[in-house]
């Protein structure tokens, strides 16, 4: 039967290979393509609008600060300012907390500026979370949320 191929008389056996349609271009070296979901480049956290959500007095030398994951743990992920000092770098939330204790005496301001980055939005956007704050005896929860454009920012002002 080879030879009845060789000159045509039966058809090729099929190979497998799928005939690409005329037309379509492929990129490319050094060509990118982009897809219509392609989420936008997230900008610096300094120069994402601020979403002021609470100012809070506080008492106490020192803040516990403890972040969840405020729902579906979905890969969430934070860093954290004070001030521009940053005290939490590329966090995941989770369902356990992520503790921090803040010395306010570490800081020579009157005036704490707390801000949440997100640094990615996880499965589900935008970036949310359960911030709980001990100040001493007295407890504060806040939920926040945060995108690649927005951060999150609470403010503390030390009592005198």
């Amino acid at each position: 039967f080879a030879h009845l191929t060789e000159m045509n008389l039966l058809p090729p056996q099929n190979t497998g290979a799928v005939a690409k349609p005329k037309g379509n271009k492929t990129p490319q070296k050094g060509q990118e393509t982009f897809s219509a979901t392609t989420p936008p480049a997230p900008i610096p956290y300094t120069q994402r609008s601020q979403n002021v959500l609470q100012t809070f007095e506080v008492n106490s030398d020192s803040l516990v600060l403890s972040f969840y994951d405020n729902g579906v743990v979905d890969g969430d992920v934070i860093s954290v300012y004070i001030n521009g000092q940053n005290i939490i770098d590329q966090s995941k939330l989770l369902a356990v907390a992520t503790k921090k204790t803040v010395q306010l005496k570490s800081f020579d301001a009157e005036t704490l500026e707390l801000v949440l980055v997100a640094e990615t939005l996880g499965d589900i956007p935008p970036n949310t979370g359960l911030l709980v704050v001990q100040d001493g005896a007295r407890r504060y929860e806040v939920r926040f949320s945060a995108d690649l454009q927005t951060n999150a920012v609470l403010i503390f002002k030390r009592k005198k």
